[in-house]
């Protein structure tokens, strides 16, 4: 009988050490679970750190080409202005000029007459 109860007891023991070993080995399983969730954890804030510094990028790079578009636009306008100015001036040019040549002619007929007179 206490060999038998010698017997059990040493198979209680054996299953308790057992149960401890996979108590411990569960332990450990959760302590990495816990490590790499953690890890995880900061990764993901790390990418959204990096997501939002992009985005911040492309507000800047859109806001830097409406700008540029804007500044394009605005040389366009004064592009068209200074032709129409030149046209203008050209325009004036041609008249004076039209003009110079009909009052030489007056003068050419004035003097003619008075050369004859």
């Amino acid at each position: 009988l206490v060999e038998a109860s010698e017997a059990q007891l040493a198979q209680r023991e054996q299953g308790a050490a057992r149960k401890e070993d996979q108590l411990r080995e569960l332990e450990q399983e959760v302590q990495a679970v816990t490590y790499q969730g953690a890890a995880l954890v900061s990764r993901e804030e790390t990418l959204a750190k990096r997501e939002a510094a992009l985005e911040r990028a492309q507000e800047a790079l859109v806001q830097e080409a409406q700008e540029m578009d804007a500044r394009r636009n605005a040389a366009r306008e004064q592009m068209a202005k200074l032709h129409e100015e030149r046209q203008a001036l050209q325009e004036r040019k041609e008249g004076a000029g039209k003009e110079l040549h009909e009052r030489q002619a007056k003068l050419a007929l004035l003097e003619a007459q008075l050369a004859e007179a």
